[in-house]
């Protein structure tokens, strides 16, 4: 059985300094071997696997370790729960790519296994410090928008619950001041013209620069009163790779195979090194 996973793109940004995650990474490979501590997050634990270099690209498996337990129907049509023994957990798995010379990760996306969002949030804890992974925007169909007037701007901003209180990175630093003190967990903010008018220019600018700031969630535009609002983060440059499922899961070879073929095909528009 063959099954479509969409794959994207983002760059790596760690601790106050936004520099990359090679030498955290580095680090934890090191202390652990190919599989790093599990972490829990939400109720959920959440591990890298399988982890392994080869020259200066990673490969490895973002896994989700469920205890929750479902159901079967068996052979006679009766349902049972899995049994499993104590500490086993069942897992759901997709893969990526991190190239240090491009500081880029090649994601396959998972519905069951959780988003690069979490994947940062996981990171964060594992190397501590904070990490975010902002994707790489569709820039020919993001250009299209912010090239033109705009008539309003507005975003949305959820704390980072890594990011201690008064954290230092400078650029979200005021976002916190506001809303840790009040333990707030999410902002919303809104930039419009008046009435029949437009936003100055650099408001492109502006908008750009939210899409690859840490919290920020939604980042929508208005071009006059009267639009509907257009999402930004409706634009990711992304790939589609198809893989062979058995036992339920993708293959480790197949899915790196692919994740790399996807690379190749957009290592035009990503504008980044090999």
């Amino acid at each position: 059985m063959k099954k479509k996973f969409r794959v994207y793109f983002s760059n790596t940004a760690y601790g106050a300094n936004g520099v990359s995650i090679i030498e955290p990474l580095r680090v934890c490979y090191d202390n652990n071997g190919r599989h790093l501590p599990p972490v829990l997050i939400n109720d959920d634990r959440y591990q890298i696997r399988d982890l392994a270099k080869t020259s200066t690209v990673w490969a490895g498996a973002f896994v989700k370790l469920r205890s929750d337990v479902p159901h079967i129907i068996d052979a006679d049509n009766t349902e049972r729960q899995i049994e499993l023994a104590d500490g086993d957990s069942i897992i759901e798995k997709c893969y990526f790519q991190y190239r240090e010379s491009s500081n880029l990760i090649v994601w396959q996306n998972s519905k069951n296994t959780g988003s690069l969002s979490r994947a940062a949030e996981y990171m964060s804890r594992i190397f501590g410090g904070v990490v975010t992974l902002p994707q790489i925007q569709n820039q020919a169909e993001l250009e299209k928008v912010l090239n033109g007037q705009l008539y309003e701007i507005e975003f949305d901003y959820a704390r980072t619950h890594s990011m201690p209180l008064g954290g230092d990175i400078e650029w979200s630093q005021h976002a916190m001041d506001m809303m840790a003190p009040i333990e707030a967990a999410k902002a919303r903010f809104m930039l419009r013209a008046p009435r029949g008018g437009s936003l100055a220019a650099r408001a492109g600018q502006l908008a750009r620069a939210m899409l690859g700031i840490a919290g920020t969630e939604k980042v929508r535009v208005r071009i006059r009163a009267e639009d509907d609002p257009i999402d930004l983060f409706m634009a990711p440059l992304r790939d589609t790779i198809e893989l062979s499922i058995e036992g339920g899961y993708p293959q480790k070879a197949e899915a790196l195979a692919e994740l790399e073929a996807a690379y190749d095909r957009n290592r035009s528009f990503i504008g980044t090194a090999a």
